[in-house]
């Protein structure tokens, strides 16, 4: 049984290796072929960008594992089935199931190690990877950070903050925005619901809107809808976001928890699986 057991597994093992290195390399030349060229217009230099998509690799490697499995466990009893070495096992008296044992075995062991990879060395390199791959976002000179679980984010004499960042739909959510004079006083603040950007502007959405006039008294209006131009785009906000693949299991879970307790729809974070591009610029808030 010995002798059977390490046959089955070696045959499984084979086409698994040539299965996930096949997958890997594809992954591989695509993204770079894809992203190579944002990378050298961001002035990111080689080592950089070797590094980049070295970080990248156990990342791939754990969404090829399960791919491999499947691939390896049909070709290889497929292959057994094909030279009716199946037929002679069942002949010696050998039950169907003690055939397919050593591959459940084998590919039990796998989904552990993947799961294993995937809770520690993924996100540890895919959070050096994205923090390589934000630099081409970095010219546009505007900075961001979190404090206290909002975020931050200052341009010239505007300071905005808001509480949550909706990559997918390029939304703010409980936005106060501060706008200073050249003395750095403040002159203006604005308390908007959310503010959606029209692909020039930022809408902000039923809010407070409190100003002072030439008589330096404050003014204040109420509104539904109102256009401030400020000199913050969306990619301001890209280095203070967190991907999912950054996060382990526990700490996705709490930060979902967390959002629902709040009040905001996380179904695209539950169930919707990311494109490899959208793995590098589609980006959720950092958890507090």
């Amino acid at each position: 049984m010995k002798i059977l057991w390490k046959y089955l597994t070696k045959s499984f093992l084979q086409v698994f290796y040539l299965a996930l290195g096949g997958f890997v390399t594809i992954y591989v030349v695509i993204d770079l072929f894809e992203k190579i060229d944002d990378l050298v217009e961001a002035h990111v230099n080689a080592s950089n960008i070797f590094l980049y998509f070295l970080c990248r690799i156990p990342l791939i490697v754990v969404e090829g594992i399960p791919m491999g499995i499947l691939i390896a466990a049909i070709i290889s009893l497929g292959i057994l089935g094909k030279n009716n070495e199946i037929v002679a096992l069942k002949a010696s008296g050998i039950n169907l199931l003690r055939c397919i044992f050593p591959i459940l075995t084998v590919a039990l062991i796998l989904s552990g190690v993947d799961f294993f990879f995937n809770q520690t060395l993924v996100p540890f390199c895919m959070k050096k990877a994205n923090t390589i791959w934000q630099k081409k976002s970095k010219k546009s000179g505007q900075s961001a950070a979190v404090a206290q679980g909002r975020i931050w984010c200052r341009s010239e004499n505007v300071i905005l903050n808001a509480d949550y960042f909706d990559k997918r739909n390029n939304l703010l959510k409980k936005v106060t925005l501060f706008v200073f004079d050249s003395e750095f006083d403040l002159i203006r603040r604005l308390d908007a619901r959310e503010a959606r950007w029209s692909g020039e502007d930022w809408i902000f959405v039923k809010g407070l809107d409190q100003w002072k006039n030439s008589e330096n008294n404050w003014v204040i209006t109420t509104f539904n809808a109102r256009i401030l131009p400020i000199e913050v785009n969306p990619v301001s906000f890209e280095t203070v976001e967190r991907l999912p693949d950054e996060m382990t299991y526990l700490e996705l879970y709490n930060y979902v928890n967390r959002l629902e307790k709040e009040g905001y729809d996380t179904t695209c974070l539950l169930y919707t699986s990311p494109s490899p591009r959208d793995l590098s610029t589609s980006r959720m808030p950092s958890s507090a």
